[in-house]
């Protein structure tokens, strides 16, 4: 395994550790993640992280593993999908909570901006590999 491949896999097991401890178990959330969990529609957002969690098990065995490149490049589209899916129901979450409590919409912009940019950017990145 290179160095780069390590990173990965802490950074990867960070962020799903993060997940799974905040938003699956709901153990000591912080206050913003409180937020999200209280506004947030549950069933989905729960469904959701479970799955990019799982994705993210999955990719973490990937670049150990090292199988081919297909396999790869599919669960890297998976995964930014549930990614996707994910900090959609984030915005959402945090839009309800700044309508509950009559505050300025303007981060939800800026967010729902770069959500749109980065999924046309990965978007457009997949149709030019695929062809």
């Amino acid at each position: 395994m290179s160095f780069k491949d390590i990173i990965y896999c802490i950074g990867i097991g960070l962020l799903l550790f993060e997940i799974l401890k905040s938003f699956i178990f709901q153990i000591r959330p912080a206050d913003k993640e409180k937020i999200l969990l209280k506004y947030a529609p549950k069933k989905p957002f729960f469904i959701v992280s479970v799955i990019f969690s799982a994705a993210l098990l999955n990719f973490i065995f990937v670049i150990i593993m090292k199988p081919a490149e297909v396999y790869y490049f599919f669960l890297a589209i998976f995964t930014l999908i549930f990614f996707f899916i994910w900090y959609g129901l984030m915005i959402y979450g945090r839009r309800n909570y700044l309508r509950a409590q009559h505050k300025p919409m303007k981060e939800i912009y800026v967010n729902s901006t770069i959500w749109i940019i980065a999924a046309l950017y990965f978007g457009i990145l997949i149709i030019l590999y695929l062809s």
